[in-house]
């Protein structure tokens, strides 16, 4: 399910940081970002993150994807 919150689309546009997003919408901002081709240093610039919070995020993500695929 995407977030679908003003503030959620103000981040993906650049123009406010992800720290105003829940921790989800942060983690789904990322990975949308990622799934779009973008890199890390790209990702954390135009979120307004360092790139270890960035990495962070996506390989958090990245391993609850691999748990729910290993589940299923």
């Amino acid at each position: 399910m995407r977030p679908r919150t003003r503030r959620y689309a103000l981040a993906r546009s650049g123009d406010l940081p992800a720290e105003a997003l829940t921790t989800r919408e942060r983690e789904r901002l990322v990975a949308d970002l990622a799934a779009l081709g973008w890199t890390v240093p790209e990702i954390a610039e135009h979120t307004h993150q360092t790139t270890y919070t960035t990495a962070r995020i996506l390989d958090n993500a990245k391993r609850a994807q691999y748990a729910r695929e290993a589940t299923a």
